[in-house]
């Protein structure tokens, strides 16, 4: 928390260069890669930190409270990160050959199409929302499993599966022009006749078994679970509470029509803040409680 405290005006400096640019400057991406966040979620047998949950939510939103942007950074490396338990092996040796700050972009939905060939699948399609995706050394993509040009099915399931590809092989089509959250650099991206090696891919399913490098409590955890209440809610979190603090920064200065005071002298928008003060703290509050109870339920019996 000290790091991210020290990198804190950093972060907030190149927030206008960030959303004229539509993706993070060089400068917030190398603090964050300094200060060693984007590998939280990393096993240490990796060179990550593997830190717990909890911890992660605060450093996240705090993060997000300087930058929201670089928060939801935090989100796609370390949902990455966690991911990767369920790959082989010889799929981790190759996705961290250089090192444990690589940075994998993903996208879940919707699926592509990967038709079987030897020795693994051959991947097409466009799935949207793949944030950092310039900054990405790997993607990550669901597929369904194609057989005779149709959707494999067992037992009436569709079979799909998870695969990394070298970003040098993905099309990044300019898509991100939006009015919030800017900065993510969450364009599209094309993938047309991509070989992916059976060792970087794996089977979306509840039951798998982790490789080596995955062996520690936390990762215990449900993937959806970590990355939602750890990664995305703080940066939710940060959102309102950014929204807050610029009504404290306005309501000395604005006057309403037809007034003689500025709006922090009026009731109505004191019972207002006070509500959202209190929706804001709360949710942080019950957050921290269900990551809390999330690690015990799943890691300690």
């Amino acid at each position: 928390m000290e790091s991210v405290q020290e990198i804190g005006p950093l972060l907030s400096k190149e927030i206008e260069e960030e959303e004229n640019n539509r993706r993070l400057s060089e400068p917030v991406l190398n603090a964050l890669r300094e200060a060693g966040l984007l590998k939280l979620f990393l096993p240490m047998s990796l060179g990550g930190l593997e830190v717990d949950p909890l911890t992660v939510a605060k450093l996240v939103e705090q993060v997000a409270s300087y930058n929201t942007a670089a928060g939801w950074c935090l989100m796609v490396a370390n949902t990455s990160a966690f991911w990767c338990s369920r790959f082989p092996e010889e799929g981790i040796d190759e996705i961290y050959q250089n090192g444990p700050d690589t940075i994998m972009a993903g996208a879940f939905h919707p699926p592509m199409k990967a038709t079987p060939v030897d020795g693994g699948y051959v991947i097409n399609g466009r799935s949207p929302l793949t944030s950092n995706v310039h900054e990405a050394q790997w993607i990550f993509v669901t597929a369904f499993v194609m057989e005779n040009e149709q959707i494999k099915t067992n037992n009436g399931i569709p079979e799909i599966i998870g695969v990394a590809m070298k970003s040098g092989e993905c099309e990044i089509v300019d898509t991100w022009y939006t009015i919030g959250m800017k900065a993510t650099d969450s364009n599209d991206i094309s993938v047309n006749n991509v070989t992916v090696p059976q060792h970087r891919s794996f089977a979306l399913a509840p039951e798998f078994q982790p490789n080596k490098y995955y062996k520690g409590l936390l990762y215990k955890l449900p993937a959806i679970a970590a990355s939602i209440a750890s990664l995305i809610s703080p940066v939710a979190i940060a959102v309102a509470n950014n929204a807050i603090q610029e009504l404290k920064l306005l309501a000395d200065k604005k006057v309403p029509f037809a007034s003689m005071v500025s709006i922090r002298e009026k009731g109505t928008v004191q019972r207002k803040l006070g509500i959202a003060q209190a929706n804001v703290r709360s949710s942080r509050a019950f957050l921290h409680q269900e990551i809390s109870l999330e690690v015990v339920n799943f890691c300690f019996q």
